[in-house]
């Protein structure tokens, strides 16, 4: 499954890089592992989408204590820019980790 949301720039940015594996959310969408999150750039000031765009694989989730109920921690792993995740660019064992569970749903 993938899920589209909303993020500043301020996250997006480290997102982008590489630097940001981990998503603070709502789990308001069932998140699971393996499914795909279509990252995209919110400017909340001007309310619009800048045009940025990141997809990134859920490794695993998160949502028991000390967590509150209905919220999640989301361990990423991050895509190419713009294009649906196929081969992550991360370091190469975690990107091992991510192929072999892609393999597996398909």
């Amino acid at each position: 499954m993938t899920h589209e949301l909303k993020i500043w720039p301020e996250h997006f940015e480290p997102l982008l890089q590489g630097r940001k594996c981990a998503e603070y959310r709502s789990n308001d969408r069932d998140f699971k592992e393996h499914d795909t999150i279509l990252f995209r750039e919110w400017e909340p000031k001007e309310g619009r989408y800048t045009g940025r765009d990141c997809y990134a694989v859920i490794l695993h989730v998160t949502d028991s204590d000390p967590l509150p109920i209905g919220y999640c921690l989301l361990s990423l792993a991050r895509a190419n820019v713009s294009t649906p995740p196929r081969i992550p660019t991360v370091n190469p064992a975690l990107q091992k980790t991510v192929n072999d569970s892609l393999r597996t749903i398909k």
